[in-house]
């Protein structure tokens, strides 16, 4: 695939060039290099969707890798551009543009209807990445959710000021247990859960998520003893924290706090297990008001960092 004079494009999936992405490592963020160094990308069969298959597009100026665009497939038609970027070199020529022309062919080519990609406020030259998603025609970001990062050991600091809403719950029939320690009724009750449609699609447990789950700090929400949501803990060994990717209650549960409860009672784990200091990551999606309302009252004064992460699609087709 050819394009921009002196600059050569590749399609991913390649299997006459195996091993040859591993050039391409500085081109992407640390946490998705080892899809290039250990070369899982592929097979993508043309017209059929697949969650979890990934793709990319590659650039050389000669022998120099240029530039790379990382996608990854996810659900209902969707696939997530995970990056792109361009060596400094050779900005300014519109390879980014080409790059992002060729991953739209092939996401249509692999029957996806719509790629997505997510941005937060402090990445590098944002201004100008939020410029090249417009001149390719992807919509303009929006906030599609907050995170918070601080330490573990706040759970000392508010639970003077919660006590009364934790007496009211454990009054109401509040209790947890760790996931790891789940029974098969519990099983039995988390799939039925599932199944009798009381867990949004974007909540729902995901394999790769539960591989990950820290059995330290994951827990089995309950009321009277029934379970009720969870809260799913990820040990990020890169960042060395713990990232909190998976909450859920039911509907009648979620205005009685029982999620706040939750976290609380899995960050207090935290401290106890890693250390005081060790940092808890928390997010929560545009739409959740109430949560978003009390990261922002109750939980920015304690956060060491804080990101505001945005969205931006491109229909296909």
């Amino acid at each position: 695939m050819t394009g921009l004079s002196g600059v050569r494009f590749t399609r991913w999936p390649a299997p006459e060039m195996a091993g040859a992405l591993a050039g391409f490592a500085a081109l992407t963020y640390p946490r998705y290099r080892p899809v290039l160094l250990e070369n899982p990308i592929g097979p993508q069969p043309a017209g059929t969707p697949i969650a979890g298959n990934c793709f990319a597009v590659t650039a050389h100026a000669g022998d120099m890798p240029a530039g790379l665009a990382l996608v990854e497939g996810m659900w209902e038609g969707e696939a997530r551009l995970l990056s792109i970027m361009v060596a400094p070199s050779l900005r300014r020529r519109g390879i980014a543009l080409a790059l992002l022309a060729a991953v739209e062919g092939m996401a249509m080519d692999a029957g996806f209807t719509r790629l997505c990609c997510f941005h937060n406020n402090r990445m590098r030259d944002v201004r100008a990445f939020e410029g090249l998603l417009q001149r390719a025609g992807w919509s303009t970001p929006v906030l599609a959710e907050i995170r918070l990062t601080g330490p573990a050991g706040f759970t000392d600091a508010v639970r003077p000021h919660w006590q009364s809403l934790f007496d009211r719950q454990d009054r109401d029939g509040y209790s947890h247990s760790l996931w790891a320690d789940r029974t098969q009724a519990d099983r039995d009750e988390l799939a039925s859960l599932h199944e009798g449609g009381q867990v949004e699609e974007r909540l729902s447990l995901q394999d790769w998520m539960l591989s990950h789950a820290d059995p330290h700090v994951s827990l089995l929400l309950r009321h009277r003893a029934r379970v009720v949501g969870w809260i799913i803990g990820e040990r990020n060994r890169q960042l060395d924290c713990i990232h909190y990717t998976s909450g859920f209650t039911i509907g009648p549960l979620r205005r009685c706090g029982w999620m706040i409860r939750g976290l609380y009672e899995a960050a207090a784990l935290q401290a106890r297990h890693y250390g005081a200091d060790h940092p808890a990551r928390f997010e929560t999606f545009n739409g959740n008001d109430g949560m978003m309302r009390l990261m922002a009252d109750r939980l920015a004064p304690y956060a060491s960092e804080q990101d505001r992460r945005y969205r931006s699609e491109r229909v296909l087709g």
